[in-house]
C-alpha cells in the first residue's frame, strides 16, 4: 500500500532506513533520474511492508547504492558461511557413515 503522508526525512536518515518502523532493510522498487541532481525514488520497508515515495540529490541516491552494496556482501558473507556449516555436517556425517561400515553400495547408484 502506497503512504500518502510520511514523516520528512530527518537530518543523518539514508534512504535505507524505514520511516514508519526505524528498519535499515529498506530497498527501491524503482528509481529514476527526473533533473541534473534529482532522482524520483519508490522504496519498500520489507518488515512493515510500507512503501513510499521520495526525490532526492545524486550524492544521497549514490550513497543509498553504496549501503545497498555493503547489505549485499553481508548477506553473500552469511550465505557462505552457512554454507560452509551445512558442507562441514554433511562431511562429519559420512566419514562417521564410513566409521560405522553404514555405507553400502546401492546408497550411490540408481
Amino acid at each position: 500500500m502506497e503512504a500518502s503522508s510520511r514523516r520528512p526525512a530527518q537530518p543523518g536518515d539514508g534512504l535505507e532506513r524505514c520511516r514508519s518502523c526505524r528498519s535499515n532493510l529498506v530497498y527501491p522498487l524503482s528509481w529514476r533520474r527526473v533533473g541534473d541532481d534529482l532522482w524520483s525514488l519508490r522504496l519498500r520497508c520489507p518488515e512493515c511492508g510500507r512503501t513510499w515515495r521520495e526525490k532526492r540529490s545524486t550524492a544521497e541516491v549514490k550513497g543509498f547504492d553504496r549501503a545497498l552494496s555493503a547489505g549485499r556482501e553481508v548477506l553473500e558473507q552469511h550465505l557462505q558461511e552457512i554454507e560452509r556449516l551445512e558442507r562441514e555436517a554433511e562431511i562429519d556425517r559420512f566419514a562417521h557413515a564410513l566409521a560405522a561400515d553404514a555405507i553400502l553400495p546401492e546408497d550411490f547408484g540408481p
